[in-house]
């Protein structure tokens, strides 16, 4: 693969990373003041109309070792094909 095609590929200075960490931080102080183990998050219309600017996706990963258990809206929704 030529360098250019490599380039284009890296995810730039870490920006969705730190975005990405500071939802889950978001999530789990949520989950923690009240008292859930589980949490739902509705991250299609938020992500969309501009109220969060990453997806919920790499925290729901880590909620799981916090002992929260992540629903995500894809595998409950009506349109999904399960």
């Amino acid at each position: 693969m030529d360098e250019r095609r490599l380039r284009r590929r890296r995810v730039g200075d870490g920006d969705e990373i730190l975005k990405a960490a500071k939802l889950y931080t978001a999530m789990l102080k949520a989950a923690r003041d009240r008292g859930a183990n589980v949490m739902a998050f509705d991250c299609i219309m938020n992500f969309s109309s501009g109220v969060i600017d990453t997806w919920p996706c790499l925290g729901y990963s880590q909620l799981w070792y916090d002992g929260v258990i992540p629903v995500c809206e894809a595998d409950i929704s009506p349109f999904s094909r399960c």
